[in-house]
């Protein structure tokens, strides 16, 4: 089960990365399908939930409350530290050209970039020029930001730390299954002096 569940959010992250590749070079922008994704995601986990249900028999309360704990832990500096906090945290200039590429991902169709003019993308919005550069290459991540920030109806450049915190707290489960793994075979303490 454990398994499951700390898998999980990494393939969902996955899938939607590529599905949403997809659907942006089809000329989609991300705010037209991320509704229709959401419903066909949530009956495919149900139904891949059913299918497994028999392996699953034991709710592991130590895993969920990692990702409870983690999460706590993750969103507090934010929760106290408020907008002023988060807007531009560690490297303020990558940050910025995320959002710039959500943006334009989140509301423009991809084909927009090879017909528009410097001016035209720049009338439509100030960091559009800066997008369609940036958009040559690795533009998935923001594609993803742009979905999550769809889907919750929160402005990107809110939403963006948040969205960061989401690789640390996909990754806890990974750490956590390590660990459990060093724990059993009693070699923990090299661990922490390493």
């Amino acid at each position: 089960f454990e398994k499951f569940v700390i898998f999980s959010p990494v393939l969902g992250y996955i899938f939607t990365m590529m599905i949403g590749v997809y659907l942006t070079l089809l000329d989609f922008p991300v705010n037209s399908w991320v509704h229709i994704y959401l419903f066909l995601a949530i009956i495919i986990s149900v139904i891949l939930f059913r299918y497994n249900y028999q392996e699953i028999k034991i709710f592991n309360i130590d895993i969920i409350g990692l990702y409870v704990l983690v999460f706590l832990i993750l969103i507090i500096p934010m929760l106290v530290g408020g907008i002023q906090y988060t807007i531009f945290r560690g490297n303020g200039t990558d940050s910025f050209n995320y959002m710039s590429m959500a943006g334009f991902l989140q509301y423009e169709h991809w084909s927009l970039l090879e017909k528009a003019s410097f001016n035209d993308l720049l009338n439509k919005h100030a960091s559009y020029p800066l997008a369609k550069v940036l958009l040559t290459e690795r533009w998935a991540t923001s594609l993803v930001l742009a979905y999550f920030s769809s889907l919750v109806k929160i402005p990107i450049y809110r939403l963006e730390y948040a969205y960061n915190l989401l690789f640390f707290w996909m990754s806890s489960g990974l750490f956590y299954l390590f660990a459990k793994g060093i724990v059993k075979k009693k070699i923990y303490i090299d661990f922490f002096i390493a």
